[in-house]
C-alpha cells in the first residue's frame, strides 16, 4: 500500500508540472523570455556623433503625445524624448520662455499587445529553429514651430520584429534582449536622432 501512494504522488507531481505551463499559455500568462524583440537596423542610422552641437543651443519646449497601443504613455514618451534632446546638445529643453515649440507624435501601428497574443497563440511552449518572425510598426510625426511661426514637419517609420521561444530572428538584425519597452524606447531614440539630424539640415 505504502508503495502504491507513493507511485499515486509521483504522478500527481508529474501532472501538476505538466499542467502549470498549460493553465500559462490558457491564460496569457507565459514568461516574457517567450518573445525576443528585434530591433530594425534599417531605420537607425543616425548617432549623436553625427549630430552638431551649436555654441548656444536654442531653447526647445516639447509637447509629446503617445497612441495608448504603444507601451509608452505620454509622459514616458516626454522624458524619453527630454533625455534624447538634452543628450544631444542640439537643443535645451526647457518648459517656458522657448524659442521654438517641438510637438512629437508617436504611434504602434500594430500594439505590441496584438504581436504577443498571436506569438503566444501559435506558440504556447516555445519554439526551436526558425520560423516567422512578427513585426509591430510604429511611426513618428515631428512637428518644430519656431520664430514667426516657421514650421518643419517630418515623418518616421521604424518596425521592431518579435519570435517566439528559442526561433531566431530575423538575419542582420540585433537582438534586445531586455523587456518589449525597452525595444520600443530605443526605437523612440533612433527617431528622434533621425529628426534632430533632418533639422539641423
Amino acid at each position: 500500500m505504502r508503495r502504491i501512494d507513493k507511485d499515486m504522488n509521483n504522478l500527481s507531481k508529474k501532472l501538476l508540472i505538466l499542467t502549470i505551463p498549460m493553465v500559462m499559455a490558457l491564460s496569457g500568462c507565459m514568461p516574457e523570455r517567450e518573445c525576443t524583440f528585434y530591433v530594425d537596423p534599417t531605420y537607425g542610422q543616425v548617432t549623436y556623433e553625427d549630430l552638431s552641437r551649436p555654441p548656444e543651443p536654442p531653447k526647445w519646449k516639447i509637447v509629446a503625445k503617445s497612441f495608448p497601443n504603444g507601451l509608452y504613455s505620454d509622459t514616458m514618451l516626454f522624458n524619453r524624448i527630454h533625455q534624447v534632446l538634452k543628450k544631444s546638445g542640439v537643443a535645451i529643453p526647457v518648459d517656458e520662455s522657448y524659442d521654438a515649440e517641438l510637438k512629437v507624435v508617436f504611434n504602434c501601428l500594430t500594439g505590441p499587445g496584438y504581436v504577443t497574443e498571436k506569438v503566444i497563440r501559435k506558440h504556447p511552449f516555445g519554439s526551436f529553429g526558425k520560423a516567422k518572425h512578427y513585426p509591430t510598426n510604429y511611426e513618428m510625426e515631428i512637428e518644430l514651430i519656431g520664430e514667426a511661426r516657421t514650421t518643419i514637419e517630418r515623418s518616421y517609420k521604424h518596425t521592431i520584429h518579435s519570435t517566439p521561444g528559442f526561433v531566431s530572428g530575423p538575419e542582420g538584425v540585433e537582438s534586445c534582449l531586455a523587456k518589449g519597452r525597452e525595444a520600443e524606447g530605443r526605437v523612440i531614440d533612433e527617431m528622434m536622432l533621425t529628426a534632430l539630424k533632418d533639422i539641423e539640415q
